[in-house]
């Protein structure tokens, strides 16, 4: 009996990071037409599970600290949490907290690329023996000029970095990245996890109206980067698209133990139609 249960954890432990929650950015047009990019935490396949996000929160069950919400232009990173509205978004079988961030004419006013960058505080996780730290990336080009998006633009931390324009990628077509480390070198056979957010989202939260794709493994995967550290994806279809690196950290500790530092991509791919 003792050997059956022993079996059943390693597995559950085995398993434990496909149901992960992740901090997924997505624009979204209100009713009123306000554009806003939404930050909140959970699980984006099933519309599911959400953990409550805030700035300067010491981390509950239900609730989850973030650091800051940045934005990088040109190579220059400034804090813009100042700027979140806090807020609560409601899905399948819950309500949390959130943020979201006006797309004003002030947040992004010259030509070129916007990197919102959302970053959590490093939160202990007793079962695994480890420190899990998580860093966002979403991407708003203007105007059509290239300035930021090729580059590796986090310091000291993991990064996926694309390469393929991450503001034009549309349903069937080829997406590119590639993964580095907290130093900044390149990731072979890198574990990445694939989200589809496949639930359509209203002004309230999510909109139990049905997936919108049938096929968990369509939306819902892991795949692995190349001995370049390069990864390549389809999107079947439009939506928010969430690429993670798994533990892209390299020899990280905090207190002596492990720190698992996941990074992460939204993209908005559009349709072809």
């Amino acid at each position: 009996m003792k050997n059956i249960f022993a079996a059943i954890i390693i597995m559950l432990l085995a398993t434990a990071y496909a149901s992960a929650h992740t901090t997924v950015i997505f624009p979204h047009t209100t009713e009123n037409g306000a554009r806003n990019l939404m930050v909140a935490h959970f699980l984006p396949w099933y519309g599911d599970n959400i953990k409550g996000i805030r700035f300067n929160k010491k981390d509950t069950v239900d609730v989850k600290g973030i650091e800051s919400i940045s934005l990088i232009h040109n190579g220059e990173e400034r804090d813009i949490s100042g700027l979140a509205v806090p807020g609560f978004l409601e899905v399948r079988h819950g309500r949390g907290e959130c943020y979201a961030v006006p797309l004003k004419r002030k947040i992004i006013p010259r030509a070129g690329d916007y990197i919102f960058v959302v970053k959590h505080a490093p939160h202990w996780k007793g079962h695994k023996d480890i420190y899990v730290g998580k860093i966002s990336k979403f991407f708003i080009n203007n105007a059509g000029l290239i300035t930021d998006w090729p580059h590796r633009v986090l310091k000291e931390a993991p990064e996926i970095i694309p390469l393929s324009a991450p503001d034009s990628v549309y349903a069937g077509t080829l997406f590119r990245a590639e993964a580095v480390d907290d130093k900044g070198e390149h990731i072979p056979h890198g574990k990445i996890h694939v989200e589809f957010l496949n639930y359509k989202i209203n002004d309230r939260g999510i909109a139990d109206s049905g997936p919108l794709l049938e096929n968990k493994k369509a939306g819902d995967t892991f795949l692995f980067t190349d001995g370049s550290g390069a990864f390549s994806f389809v999107p079947p279809r439009e939506g928010v698209w969430t690429f993670t690196l798994v533990d892209g950290g390299r020899d990280i500790k905090i207190n002596g133990k492990k720190l698992q530092y996941d990074s992460s991509i939204s993209l908005q791919v559009k349709s072809l139609q």
